[in-house]
C-alpha cells in the first residue's frame, strides 16, 4: 500500500474522532452564545478549547491519510499558515465586535457563521484523488 491511500484502521478512529469535535464545537458554540454567569463561560470555553485541540489532530491525520505525499505538502503548509494567520487576526475581529455588542455576539457569530463542514474550504477535491 503507497502513502496516501487511507486504511481501513485509520478511518473509522478518524471519523469517531471528527463527529466527537463536531458535537464538542456545536455544544460549546451553543453554551458560549447563551451563558450569562462567569462559571458557564468558562466551562464552555474549556469545552471549545479541547475541541479546538482535537479539530487540529483531526486535519493532520485526514491529510497524511488521504493525500499524496505532492498533495499533502501543499496542505500541511496550507494548514499551517492558517494556524499561524486566525490567532493574530481572531483578536483583533472581536476587539471590534465587542465595541459593537456583548461578547455573546462574538460567541454567537462563531457558531453561526462558520461553515457546516470548515475541513472542505482547505483541501480541495482534486488533491484528495
Amino acid at each position: 500500500m503507497r502513502r496516501g491511500q487511507p486504511t481501513h484502521s485509520d478511518q473509522p478512529v478518524l471519523q469517531a474522532r471528527a463527529g466527537i469535535f463536531k458535537i464538542i464545537r456545536c455544544c460549546s458554540g451553543a453554551g458560549l452564545t447563551l451563558s450569562e454567569n462567569f462559571w458557564p463561560l468558562v466551562t464552555f470555553r474549556f469545552l471549545q478549547a479541547a475541541g479546538a485541540g482535537v479539530g487540529t489532530v483531526i486535519a493532520r491525520g485526514f491529510i497524511s491519510n488521504q493525500m499524496t505525499p505532492k498533495a499533502a505538502l501543499k496542505a500541511f503548509a496550507t494548514l499551517t499558515a492558517v494556524m499561524g494567520f486566525t490567532p493574530i487576526v481572531a483578536p483583533i475581529v472581536a476587539g471590534y465586535l465587542l465595541i459593537a455588542a456583548n461578547f455573546q455576539t462574538v460567541f454567537g457569530l462563531l457558531f453561526f457563521a462558520r461553515p457546516a463542514d470548515s475541513g472542505r474550504l482547505l483541501v480541495p477535491d482534486s488533491a484528495l484523488s
